[in-house]
């Protein structure tokens, strides 16, 4: 319990009035420097200090002060003291000691949370109080001194003089309370009534027996001297009543006075919150957000100067970025100082309330000298500084800048509260120029994207959720000849071909029910003059913060001269391709024409598997010149009409590996090279030149293997003559799942037996 705050400085502040009004030579500072207490802690009225602090505190006194009653007498000093403000309002609202002393219960509240405190009415000028001190606090007799003399200074507030105590039941002499009978004098005008109230009754008295024993004569005279004297004590009465009015009055009104500067100050602070956060949302600049900022604080804060420190974009220093109250000359100086963050052994404040995130409350910069730069000291003494605050200004736990004030022309002495409230509005302050410097990056980032899609020479388009253009850079008009005005609001439909709108429309519902990033699609677009431009389009989903789909953003790359480029490059290629099969087969008559065969029989077998055209085309090629390898073999042995040696059939099936060579450094669009190597493969590993099998195999190759069969046993060879395609046919059922793949078997037995397929 010793570490808990329970005694508000409101106590301790009344003991420093009490010094400073009875012992001025008294050296307050180190007092509270040895209770491990700071001035501006006691100046705050919210500020609570535990029991090891007081404790402390009443060490130093009693050292400085040898009075043994000098707790008891700062008690009685609190009908006097500033410090006690809130609680003499409080009580002097009760109107008579007797309600206030009832009270007490709401009164001690307000100053300790070290007891529990109950009354009990013992009379109209007496009451008993009773004070229990709460489990695991350990109270010092100095602290029952204090609150007799507080007891005692109630009643003073009421009848100017201290009220009696009787002390007979304290915790500190055995007992298990502490109990109190106070009682006090009657006020003077209390007096000054009953004495009236009597005189009226004994005048009223008296004159109705006197009434039969006077004659009329001195009746009459006798009444009239006891109006007179009645009408003296009422006037006697009404002065007395008037001057303790006006007393209590001044008293009440000087506490309001202190009351409502405290809740204009709130208010202020709460106003300064709500204008920082309004200005949030409308100023969308980091300059334009402190300048009002220190606008706002400079009308509702009562600090003659304040400024705010930004670390630059490295955060090797802090630069002065807007404040108010400087002159012309101050406001030069802040500007062309930096204090340096990348130096770890600097001790300036700003330095060190940024690094170590912390605050600081300086109340007098002469007595933190030691511990300043050369250039700090120089800095402060420059600026007139005597005192100042300065809190980090963070967010999410980075450190942004510092926010600073002083008092430089009223002196007004600063305390925790002002620390408290500079602390409450600096983080707003950070997040605040944080959600501004996001908003420029947004902007930077747009500006910047804006640029680049202006310059773009692919057109950059977005779309919104119904696939409505909302944005085209100025390629499209440069490529497709319609301006942004005819684009932006129609439809992605309304340019391209009508055979592809499905295609483009599945495309769009992958990117928003799926969430698919598109890349790479080809499709054809309508120009304004009518001509169709291939582009190949990439798009992505557009997401808000919530992951809700807003639309699509892409772009769209011309590739019109590509593809013309592309066909030319093909048409060149198919022409060397022919050349080159026409030079094979004619180092040979009987096998003329069999390479365009079996290109037409691979191309038919492959379109009956389902490949794709590309797929095909690429076939197509490695067949016209998978006997490419040949030319390296002597002609008398290609067309040789005997048997072959086992040298001869050997130098025969080099031509595959002959084959690959020559082909694998040209770039082709397809693996013409690898199909015409494993062309001879076959399905169970037995083929040559790889002894490769089943799904190792190209499929492409496999299916140039079964045509390369089929066609050679439907024609004539030097060592045979032609066989027909049945023969053929049979050879590759008989074979089917062995050497064949069964699937490229079956559709070649369904060309040539269901669907009449011929070679030409």
């Amino acid at each position: 319990m010793k570490t808990d705050a329970l005694y508000n400085s409101r106590i301790t502040k009344n003991y420093v009035e009490y010094l400073k009004t009875h012992h001025p030579k008294v050296d307050i500072r180190s007092i509270l420097e040895y209770a491990g207490m700071t001035p501006y802690q006691i100046e705050d009225g919210g500020h609570w200090f535990t029991q090891g602090q007081v404790d402390r505190f009443h060490e130093a006194i009693t050292k400085a002060v040898p009075n043994p009653d000098i707790s008891r007498e700062a008690g009685r000093f609190s009908a006097l003291s500033a410090a006690a403000g809130d609680v003499q309002q409080y009580a002097l609202s009760f109107v008579n000691p007797s309600i206030a002393y009832r009270m007490l219960s709401r009164i001690f509240t307000r100053a300790s949370r070290s007891c529990i405190v109950s009354t009990r009415n013992l009379g109209k000028q007496q009451i008993e109080i009773t004070v229990k001190i709460r489990p695991d606090v350990i109270e010092k007799p100095y602290q029952c001194d204090n609150r007799l003399g507080t007891l005692e200074a109630i009643g003073r507030l009421f009848t100017d003089k201290f009220a009696r105590i009787d002390h007979e039941t304290c915790i500190h002499k055995g007992g298990d309370v502490c109990r109190y009978i106070v009682s006090w004098e009657v006020s003077a005008s209390h007096i000054w009534k009953q004495i009236r109230n009597a005189s009226i009754l004994v005048s009223v008295a008296l004159a109705s027996v006197l009434f039969f024993l006077m004659d009329e004569t001195e009746w009459v005279v006798f009444t009239l001297s006891a109006i007179t004297t009645v009408s003296l004590l009422s006037l006697g009465l009404e002065r007395v009543e008037k001057t303790e009015i006006e007393t209590a009055l001044k008293k009440k009104g000087e506490r309001t006075g202190e009351l409502m500067d405290r809740i204009n100050t709130s208010y202020n602070n709460a106003l300064l919150v709500n204008e920082i956060g309004q200005a949030t949302a409308s100023i969308l600049s980091t300059k334009d957000l402190l300048r009002s900022v220190m606008n706002s604080m400079e009308r509702l804060l009562d600090f003659d100067r304040g400024m705010v420190l930004l670390a630059n974009p490295e955060r090797t220093r802090l630069l002065y970025v807007d404040g108010y109250g400087y002159n012309a000359d101050e406001s030069w100086f802040l500007k062309n100082t930096a204090f340096h963050l990348d130096n770890p052994h600097s001790k300036g404040p700003f330095i060190v309330s940024f690094r170590d995130q912390k605050p600081f409350l300086v109340d007098n910069v002469e007595q933190i000298r030691p511990e300043l730069s050369a250039k700090s000291f120089e800095y402060a003494r420059f600026m007139g500084v005597k005192a100042f605050a300065c809190v980090p200004i963070l967010n999410e736990g980075r450190a942004e800048g510092v926010l600073a004030v002083d008092n430089f022309r009223s002196q007004r002495t600063m305390n925790q509260s002002d620390l408290n409230l500079l602390q409450g509005i600096a983080p707003q302050i950070g997040v605040s120029i944080n959600r501004v410097r996001d908003f420029e990056k947004i902007r930077e980032s747009e500006e910047r994207f804006r640029t680049l899609g202006e310059n773009a020479p692919d057109i950059i388009y977005t779309l919104d959720s119904e696939g409505t253009y909302t944005y085209v850079n100025p390629a499209w008009e440069a490529l497709l000849g319609h301006g942004t005005g005819d684009v932006v609001g129609k439809s992605f439909t309304d340019f391209v071909k009508a055979e592809e709108i499905s295609s483009y429309t599945g495309l769009f519902k992958r990117i928003r029910q799926k969430r698919e990033t598109v890349k790479n699609e080809m499709t054809r677009m309508i120009s304004r003059d009518g001509s169709e431009r291939l582009f190949s389009i990439s798009a992505c989903p557009n997401v808000d913060s919530s992951g809700q789909f807003t639309g699509i953003v892409g772009t769209m790359k011309d590739m019109t001269a590509l593809e013309k480029s592309h066909a030319t490059l093909q048409s060149a290629l198919q022409g060397t391709i022919k050349a080159i099969s026409d030079i094979v087969e004619s180092r040979d008559p009987y096998t003329a024409g069999h390479q365009r065969h079996v290109r037409d029989l691979s191309a038919a077998i492959a379109e009956e598997m389902g490949l794709s055209d590309d797929r095909i085309q690429g076939l197509q090629m490695a067949a016209l010149i998978h006997d490419i390898g040949k030319m390296q073999i002597p002609a008398e042995i290609l067309s040789k009409p005997g048997r072959l040696s086992a040298i001869e059939m050997s130098l025969i099936q080099t031509h595959p590996d002959v084959g690959f060579r020559v082909l694998r450094n040209i770039e082709f669009h397809h693996p013409v090279a690898q199909i015409v190597h494993q062309h001879h493969e076959r399905f169970d590993g037995s083929g040559y030149p790889g002894n490769l099998s089943g799904g190792e195999i190209l499929l492409e190759a496999r299916i140039l293997a079964v045509a390369d069969v089929v066609e050679a046993m439907m024609n004539h060879r030097p060592y045979r003559p032609a066989l027909g395609i049945e023969p053929a046919l049979d050879e590759i059922v008989a074979n089917r799942g062995k050497y064949y793949d069964p699937e490229v078997v079956d559709a070649c037995l369904r060309l040539f037996r269901e669907k009449s397929f011929s070679l030409k």
